[in-house]
């Protein structure tokens, strides 16, 4: 086999679970990593855990993930204030946030702001919500399924 005839089938072969919804065992267990947030502070409640998944798996997470905010962004089902998106960065988050809180002052009207950072809570994401969501900006059911 020539390199690029291998390539494209270890490509494609990493592409099953997606297609077909299969989950192979590999796919379904990762490592836990903890990493210190601040040099030399090894107090476990202030270490950052991630988790290495098998390169197959983390490709297919990556590029479902992409295809679905693509597909989020294309729909206009991304809220407007949401800024975890291209073209869009903290500082005009953080100014649009304080011109909000400096409006409703002015305003003198009660409000009340939440800051909700998910990016990283895969444990307690409901996964049937996450899956209808998925659908419904037309990732397919196998696609979903294979997460699992």
């Amino acid at each position: 086999l020539t390199h690029n005839k291998l390539s494209t089938l270890l490509y494609q072969r990493a592409l099953i679970p997606m297609v077909t919804g299969y989950s192979p065992q590999h796919h379904r267990e990762g490592v836990d990593v903890m990493l210190l947030k601040k040099e030399n502070d090894t107090n476990v409640d202030r270490l950052r855990t991630i988790v290495l998944f098998d390169s197959e798996a983390n490709m297919n997470y990556k590029h479902l993930g992409r295809r679905a905010m693509k597909s989020a962004i294309t729909l206009q089902q991304i809220a407007t204030e949401q800024y975890s998106r291209p073209n869009r960065n903290s500082i005009d988050h953080a100014l649009n946030r304080q011109l909000v809180m400096d409006h409703q002052l002015y305003e003198r009207t009660p409000y009340a702001l939440v800051s909700c950072d998910l990016k990283s809570c895969y444990d307690r994401i409901n996964h049937t919500s996450a899956s209808l969501a998925l659908q419904r900006i037309g990732i397919h059911k196998a696609e979903i399924i294979s997460m699992f």
